[in-house]
This record gives structure tokens, sequence and C-alpha cells, in this order.
């Protein structure tokens, strides 16, 4: 993940950004992912981040995990 694919990210949903401010993103998500890797191993995370005020954005994390699951 880069400043340019989060800029794109959120140019998808009509929110520009300036280098800036996808750094500081890019810092809050990577930091986030840094964190549930050593509390949460072995899940893979996603996210989502949108503007919700002139200078707030709010950053929305999930995982997805496959559970074998048998008939008896």
């Amino acid at each position: 993940m880069n400043t340019d694919q989060i800029k794109r990210h959120l140019s998808d949903k009509g929110t520009a950004i300036n280098d800036h401010q996808a750094q500081q993103i890019m810092d809050v998500i990577c930091a986030f992912k840094e964190e549930m890797k050593r509390c949460q191993p072995g899940k893979e995370w996603t996210f989502d981040v949108e503007q919700v005020g002139a200078d707030s954005f709010t950053f929305e994390y999930s995982y997805r995990v496959t559970e074998l699951i048998t008939p008896e």
C-alpha cells in the first residue's frame, strides 16, 4: 500500500486529499495492521477509510477467517 493508492481509493469516493494527508492515513492503517498481526496472527485484515468532516476520517477494519466446517 502506498500514498497514491490511498489517494486513489478516496478519490473514487469523491474525496481529494494531499500527499501529507495520505501519509498520515497510511501511518494509521499500518500501525493498526501491525498491532492486529501481533494480537491476531494468521488473520487477513482489510480496511476502508472515508472522510466524515473537514479534517476527520473514519477507519473501518475487518478480517477474513476461513474455518473447516464438516458434516457429521
